[in-house]
């Protein structure tokens, strides 16, 4: 009877520390699927950013080189140019918006830098100063949040061992 009962309590006692490291097991996992989800989303951020400020600055480029070679586009040309910047723009202050959730506050206080120099933009002798002017604000952003994403990303990447 007592090898019976030996028996069972060491049955239970394998059951316990089943359920125990199975509880583990899948907290684990579940903690690393959430981080690698909000890496994902932080990525996805940042990629967002970048990409309309690089939008927002070739086209800027477009119309520096219009002006100092005299040359302008065909008005279909132009509305097509003027459209992409309103999307890239718009797509810039809307990643904004949601990165405030995951983008860390150094990139978060750059991008809400940018966003009030474009809303309170001077005014300017010449179209040429303004479009340097605004070149150079992206351009600053554009590094600054390339420099930020590859620091703060890399290491969450390594945090979790991936």
């Amino acid at each position: 009877m007592d090898l019976v009962w030996f028996e069972s309590i060491k049955l239970l006692a394998q059951l316990g520390g089943a359920l125990i490291v199975a509880r583990l097991a899948v907290g684990w996992a579940l903690k690393r699927y959430k981080s690698e989800k909000l890496w994902e989303r932080r990525l996805t951020a940042f990629t967002d950013v970048v990409t309309a400020l690089s939008e927002m600055r070739r086209l800027y480029s477009i119309w520096e080189r219009e002006i100092i070679y005299a040359r302008r586009s065909s008005p279909e040309r132009d509305d097509e140019h003027n459209r992409r910047y309103r999307e890239a723009q718009d797509r810039l202050n809307e990643t904004i918006a949601i990165g405030r959730l995951v983008l860390p506050v150094p990139t978060q206080n750059s991008l809400a830098k940018f966003q009030l120099t474009v809303a309170n933009l001077q005014a300017f002798d010449t179209q040429l100063e303004m479009i340097e002017f605004m070149m150079g604000a992206i351009g600053e952003t554009l590094e600054t949040t390339i420099e930020q994403g590859r620091e703060y990303l890399s290491t969450d990447l390594g945090d979790q061992g991936g």
